[in-house]
């Protein structure tokens, strides 16, 4: 999952995955995305802090002529473990529900 190999080792695995870049397939697709007539004349780029959301947002943004609004609470999973060993099998679902409850 961690394809950055340029972090520091005293970083929690939450700061690690906060650094994590797009690949460069994940680059392309973005900017390819980027171009559908769905993402034309939109009014604002709202995205994460995280490396891999900003990049992927970059494109959106430079082809409406707008700024990232980067919010630093927006969306992101907070893993609270320290090893990807420790992530339980029933992450996905236990965020959803936290993410759910959130809302309401």
């Amino acid at each position: 999952m961690n394809n950055n190999k340029y972090v520091n080792s005293s970083d929690s695995l939450q700061i690690k995955n906060e650094k994590n870049p797009l690949s460069v397939n994940g680059e392309k697709n973005s900017e390819k995305l980027s171009l559908n007539s769905e993402m034309k004349d939109i009014d604002m780029v709202i995205s994460s802090n995280y490396v891999r959301a900003i990049s992927t947002a970059k494109y959106l943004a430079y082809q409406n002529k707008l700024d990232i609004n980067i919010m630093d609470d927006f969306g992101e999973r907070k893993f609270e473990i320290d090893s990807w060993d420790e992530k339980p099998k029933n992450f996905t679902q236990k965020q959803l529900k936290v993410m759910l409850y959130q809302r309401l």
